[in-house]
């Protein structure tokens, strides 16, 4: 009976080797840096590509890929 406790007893030690501390605190003394951006409205338009921009440049990126492929003779 010994035997079978003292096995049970190091697989127990290694489950919480294998557990990790998900409740950790980090203490420090750098403060938040908040970042302050302007941002208009008017222009939108500009920050962001519209839907049909994205597509042409995925097209272009399918076309390149098959001139690369033929090129290098793969299928």
């Amino acid at each position: 009976m010994g035997f079978f406790s003292s096995a049970s007893s190091t697989n127990q030690q290694a489950n919480k080797k294998k557990t990790h501390n998900t409740n950790k605190v980090c203490f420090t003394d750098i403060s938040n840096i908040k970042h302050e951006y302007s941002f208009d409205w008017d222009l939108e338009s500009d920050y962001w590509y519209s839907k049909g921009e994205l597509k042409s440049m995925a097209e272009l990126r399918f076309d390149d890929a098959d001139v690369l492929r033929k090129e290098r003779g793969s299928k």
